[in-house]
């Protein structure tokens, strides 16, 4: 830098009194407008990599939370049963339990809505459920705790035992009420 401005001021009087060579400013024009038409295409450009960017993160947050509110949860309730901890068939058990456990509850929700007093029928059972669920959460910290405890892992099953014939009840109660109401 110093040399630079050594130059300017050694050679100040021909920077003040020398004008530009003749056409200079049809060329600095020209090579402003070729800047400005590279500069457009470019904001062009970057605009829309920011137009993509942003979909994509919305796109992204939105399959998060959807992933969160309805398939991850699901997909965390089997993990919990997909313990390392437990035997291969325990698991298998445990995850055929869950899925007949899921199919009998949206047979239920289905006939409740059919179904004009399912209102106290369909409290009770939530609460009933969420009784077996606790337990099995209860079942499940003792199973990680002691892996290899065949009765621990006997209880677990029963435990989903327990919410199939407690479902096919309801099921059963809410078919003959479905068929009481149309009558």
């Amino acid at each position: 830098m110093n040399n630079l401005e050594h130059f300017i001021r050694l050679n100040r009087e021909q920077f003040d009194s020398e004008e530009p060579p003749e056409g200079h400013c049809e060329r600095f024009s020209d090579r402003l407008e070729e800047l400005h038409r590279g500069t457009g295409r470019n904001r062009n450009v970057r605009l829309w990599l920011k137009v993509a960017a942003g979909f994509l993160i919305f796109i992204t947050a939105g399959l998060a939370i959807l992933e969160l509110t309805t398939g991850g949860l699901t997909r965390a309730k089997e993990g919990r049963f997909a313990s390392d901890a437990l035997p291969s068939d325990i698991r298998e058990a445990i995850l055929y339990y869950q899925q007949r456990t899921d199919q009998r509850l949206r047979e239920i929700d289905q006939l409740a809505l059919n179904c004009p007093d399912a209102s106290q029928s369909e409290k009770l059972r939530r609460e009933e459920l969420a009784l077996l669920n606790q337990n099995l959460d209860d079942l499940l910290v003792a199973c990680r705790e002691n892996p290899g405890n065949s009765r621990i892992q006997a209880a677990l099953v029963q435990n989903y035992q327990a919410q199939e014939s407690l479902l096919d009840s309801y099921l059963l109660a809410a078919t003959f009420e479905n068929c009481k109401t149309k009558k």
